[in-house]
């Protein structure tokens, strides 16, 4: 694929199996990597609600903190994708072993991702010269993170 600006991008879907909050962080952990887009698992299946794939959150690293942001699972069914109203949460990793992981949430008083185009994201990317950015995409609805991979520029979305 390639941007209105000439930049070759490369899609790249997350898998669209449900995964908890701790096991997303571990599967980071994993790879190795800064950041996780996952969709996120529900306790409770109703068959009245269109689950679709908006149940994604991402966890990155900021700095030198953890965060994840989600949207709130009744926004989600209402279709209410706020920016205002998103939840983001700072990590604090007591334990990181895979048989025993501790982790606590702690919610933030606000959310620190943006709403943004593709194109923008790109753009900010760059001139932070960052090698990722986790973002809200304003016209798939969805979080994205784009990122750098060699001389390509990869964007993680949703599996559909």
């Amino acid at each position: 694929m390639t941007s209105p600006e000439g930049l070759d991008l490369r899609l790249t879907q997350v898998s669209n199996k449900p995964i908890d909050k701790i096991e997303a962080y571990l599967q980071m952990k994993i790879d190795r990597k800064d950041f996780i887009l996952f969709k996120k698992g529900v306790n409770k299946i109703d068959s009245e609600i269109d689950y679709s794939n908006k149940n994604y959150a991402v966890i990155f690293k900021k700095n030198h903190d953890l965060l994840m942001i989600e949207i709130p699972f009744d926004n989600i069914k209402e279709h209410r994708y706020e920016h205002d109203e998103f939840v983001e949460y700072t990590l604090r990793v007591m334990d990181d072993s895979s048989a025993n992981p501790s982790i606590q949430f702690k919610k933030a008083k606000e959310c620190s991702i943006n709403k943004m185009f593709l194109e923008e994201a790109i753009r900010v990317l760059e001139e932070n010269n960052s090698s990722f950015l986790p973002f809200f995409n304003i016209e798939s609805q969805y979080f994205n993170v784009v990122y750098k991979n060699g001389r390509h520029y990869e964007v993680a979305v949703p599996a559909f």
